[in-house]
């Protein structure tokens, strides 16, 4: 499957999509989450991955990979997004 979709519950929706795979996508949700890419930081891996939560009332959630010296700092983009579906309440 080139999008991973996953449906926590009625309340939001959750979509992952890779850089590395090349594809025609006609929803624009996926799309901005493939536009997401480009924020990613993977300097180490270089594999960049977004995220995005679209709620039900429309708002996008976004969340990319971001990568550190330190493996243990690495942050994965499905956790930044949950984050910050979080911090903005």
């Amino acid at each position: 499957m080139l999008i991973n979709e996953t449906r926590f519950s009625n309340n939001y929706i959750f979509f992952t999509c890779n850089l590395n795979i090349f594809f025609i996508i006609m929803d624009k949700n996926i799309i901005k989450t493939f536009n997401l890419l480009k924020n990613s930081y993977s300097p180490y891996s270089k594999f960049r991955v977004a995220c995005s939560i679209i709620m039900k009332d429309n708002t996008f959630i976004k969340g990319v990979n971001v990568e550190n010296k330190s493996y243990g700092l690495t942050i994965c983009a499905e956790r930044n997004a949950m984050t910050s579906l979080i911090s903005q309440g």
